[in-house]
């Protein structure tokens, strides 16, 4: 075995031995490097700025709606808009007709036997047959304790005559009532009995009306008295000779127009209306926040009185105000009244405006069982003087209150930021308010809307009637194409402004019900699925960016130098948007040279150019499919001495070319997809 292996060796030697070894060649072969650009697709978001416009979803397709949602500051109902001012008054309550002792009787002084006969009749148990006769006895008084003197205003007297005396006394008996006003009495009345009286008969007169006259308390009866004659004789006791005759003196129903006497209590009252100005707020029903009501009155009055005043309309707890005062004679009070928390009601016509406040006085005055003097003219005086009252919450009709909407600015400076010009027309937009009110009467608005963009101004104005807040709490308002006044929506926006200033005013007015601190504002947003027609071109540049040292490795970077033999530069485009686009591709050694598609020097600058058409719209005015461009241009030597530098810097450039007539819509998904590489050939060697 061994001398076989050693056999195979030497033959392998001897084959190494008679061989000569040559240094190979190196091996060269062509190649190709391909650098993919770090390129960017342009979306619709970065063509109009995401703040101001959102993803919507329609028919589950994301597409690009304008996010502005703002609102008014409230404006409120103030106290100086629910105030009102009732007049201020003065008035009296007299107290008319003064009632006396309702009825009163006072004996009069007697008239004896001996007045009436001849004393020699009388001298005797027996008296004698005698004529018949008229006798005038002296005057006999009558006295009453409870006035002094009166002037009547309503009241009768009468007579009852007593005959305590066996005498008959024949028919026309007269007694003359006289005022015992010395030293000249002076006649009230006669009073004729046409009847016979019989002995110890008792005999009313017929009733005399005492109007219009003045009496005193002290009276004198004058009688004339026909006594009957007697054709036999009598016979008569002691006690019948000490009988008498009188009459008593009735006073009945005594009302004065003044007096010197002891007043009775007694009641007397007074209305009195308080008009509600007419040129301000009519009130149904409300209720008070503040306000006074003032009374100063005046008892003028000699005597005691207490005084209660109500207020119909002004309500405490549900029931009518009221206040009760008592008051020394001859005394002046002050009382204030506040009104806060009370309610303010027509109790007499339920539903219905108040015009006037009214003041009920009732006074009750008190005898004090002395004589005083008085008079139907005597009176408590009442002066009434009202505060504003400002009411927490009113209902009936409103004279018109403004509130001022403050103006409030829509800062629209990042909106299409990237658009230059003026040739955006969104013929779909609508800018909706929303008027929230608060107020239960319906609101006359008018808002100015002020758009501006530099020295360009368009203004519209709304002037809508709102909805009570019973009716609708909120009432829309859409303006759109057709709302013109004299612009639309569309031609504000059509400036692209920089701002949009909402100032305005709110008239309440009508009938209905407002409260203290109500309020409305006006909430707005803008809204448009974007179908618009873009008349003048958008200008859209991405952010610079570069290719830096190590994004290319020095060994590439020296075989493009050395070894090269031809380049291309590839750019695809894939165009989803409703837009035909002029697209620009800008490489520079400079970073302030791609922001501009002129070259001065190959060397340093690459433009790549290419017009697209718009992507496939589809029958819902979206795009439906890209149009898809390849643009590829040969690099020559000069240009490929770019890729020596570093870094390299590029931008991307998109010229969004007018619709024209033609409306289209946007998606959030509508892009330019870009794709961009570079592809050499060289050639490899092996040193």
């Amino acid at each position: 075995m061994l001398k076989r292996m050693f056999g195979v060796m030497s033959v392998a030697l001897f084959l190494i031995a008679s061989c000569t070894i040559n240094e190979p060649d190196p091996p060269v072969w062509d190649t190709t490097w391909k650098f993919d650009l770090p390129v960017k697709n342009v979306t619709l978001k970065e063509i109009v700025n995401d703040s101001t416009l959102i993803a919507d979803t329609t028919n589950g397709q994301p597409i690009v709606r304008f996010n502005i949602e703002d609102s008014t500051d409230w404006e409120y109902v103030k106290e100086s808009d629910l105030t009102v001012t009732p007049e201020n008054t003065s008035f009296e309550a007299r107290i008319g007709t003064i009632k006396l002792q309702q009825k009163s009787e006072v004996k009069s002084t007697e008239i004896s036997l001996s007045e009436l006969l001849p004393p020699e009749l009388l001298t005797r148990d027996t008296i004698p047959r005698y004529p018949g006769r008229t006798v005038t006895p002296d005057p006999k008084e009558v006295t009453y304790d409870f006035f002094e003197r009166a002037v009547i205003k309503n009241g009768k007297i009468y007579l009852t005559f007593h005959n305590d005396l066996f005498l008959k006394v024949d028919s026309g008996m007269t007694i003359d009532v006289f005022n015992n006003d010395s030293p000249n009495p002076t006649l009230i009345t006669s009073i004729v009995f046409s009847d016979p009286i019989e002995p110890y008969a008792v005999t009313q007169s017929e009733v005399v009306d005492l109007s219009g006259l003045e009496i005193s308390n002290h009276f004198l009866l004058k009688y004339t008295i026909p006594i009957a004659g007697s054709d036999t004789m009598q016979v008569v006791t002691d006690e019948q000779k000490n009988g008498t005759i009188y009459s008593i003196l009735t006073i009945e129903d005594i009302e004065v127009s003044e007096a010197d006497a002891k007043i009775p209590e007694q009641t007397f009252n007074r209305n009195q209306s308080i008009a509600m100005p007419q040129s301000e707020h009519k009130v149904i029903e409300a209720a008070i926040k503040s306000g006074h009501l003032t009374l100063n009155l005046q008892n003028q009055l000699p005597l005691y009185a207490q005084t209660k005043i109500t207020l119909p309309e002004i309500l405490e707890n549900g029931n009518a105000k009221q206040i009760v005062l008592d008051m020394q004679p001859n005394e002046n009070k002050l009382k204030k009244i506040d009104l806060s928390g009370l309610q303010i009601k027509n109790s007499s016509q339920p539903g219905q405006p108040i015009d006037s406040i009214h003041i009920q006085v009732e006074a009750t005055v008190h005898s004090n069982d002395q004589i005083v003097t008085i008079s139907e003219t005597d009176q408590i005086a009442v002066d009434v003087i009202f505060t504003d009252i400002i009411f927490q919450k009113i209902t009936g009709i409103l004279q018109p209150v403004s509130v001022d909407i403050e103006p409030n600015e829509v800062d629209n400076s990042d909106l299409f930021e990237k658009i230059q010009g003026n040739g955006l027309v969104l013929d779909d937009l609508q800018l909706k308010f929303k008027i929230e009110n608060q107020i239960d009467i319906p609101l006359h608005l008018i808002l100015n809307l002020e758009a501006q963009n530099g020295s360009q101004q368009k203004s519209m104005v709304v002037d809508e009637w709102i909805k009570a807040s019973s009716e609708a709490p909120f009432t829309e308002i859409i303006l759109d194409r057709n709302y013109k006044t004299p612009n639309s929506i569309i031609d504000l926006f059509s400036i692209l402004p920089d701002k949009i200033a909402i100032s305005g005013q709110a008239t309440i007015e009508g009938q209905g019900t407002v409260e203290l601190g109500q309020g409305v504002r006006a909430l707005y947003s803008v809204d448009s699925p974007l179908f618009f027609k873009l008349k003048n071109q958008i200008e859209y540049e991405s952010e610079t960016d570069s290719i830096k040292k190590d994004d290319i490795d020095q060994d590439v970077r020296d075989r493009l130098a050395d070894d090269w033999h031809q380049g291309e530069f590839h750019l695809i485009l894939r165009n989803g948007t409703p837009f035909a686009t002029d697209f620009f591709f800008i490489l520079a050694d400079d970073s302030t040279q791609v922001n501009s598609t002129t070259i001065t020097d190959s060397t340093k600058k690459i433009v790549i150019n290419a017009n697209i058409e718009r992507g496939q719209i589809g029958a819902d005015g979206y795009v439906e499919s890209p149009t898809e461009n390849e643009v590829v241009i040969k690099l020559g030597e000069q240009q490929m001495q770019l890729f020596q530098k570093s870094p390299i810097y590029f931008k991307q450039k998109a010229t969004i070319l007018p619709t024209g007539d033609t409306k289209v819509k946007v998606r959030t998904s509508d892009m330019i997809e870009v794709d961009g590489y570079i592809q050499t050939n060289f050639t490899v060697r092996f040193e």
